[in-house]
């Protein structure tokens, strides 16, 4: 199975927030295609589209080693929110991480 959007992902596209299931699952087949656009320097968010959901930093994916960012308890709406603000403060995984750690 193909991702047709992120197939779409040009030079001006600065983050994804992915909405998963449960602890913001990604699913196998779209885990090396996120790995790629992260490579090219397109933010990753993972975040979860239930509505208790909350992801927590490298359970359900190796956030660290995937430079990675978790939405923690913002549904995937909120975190395109804060993601977009959070750009604005720079382009580090770390910086924005804590960003969404604080807000």
């Amino acid at each position: 199975m193909r991702c047709k959007a992120c197939r779409r992902c040009t030079s001006s596209t600065a983050r994804i927030i992915n909405a998963g299931t449960g602890n913001g699952s990604v699913p196998n087949y779209l885990v090396d295609t996120l790995k790629r656009i992260r490579a090219g320097g397109v933010h990753i968010v993972r975040s979860s589209r239930v509505a208790d959901g909350f992801v927590i930093r490298n359970s359900e994916q190796p956030d660290d080693k995937y430079d990675w960012v978790v939405a923690h308890d913002l549904n995937p709406q909120k975190a395109k929110i804060l993601a977009a603000l959070a750009l604005t403060r720079g382009g580090n995984t770390a910086d924005m991480q804590r960003i969404f750690w604080e807000y």
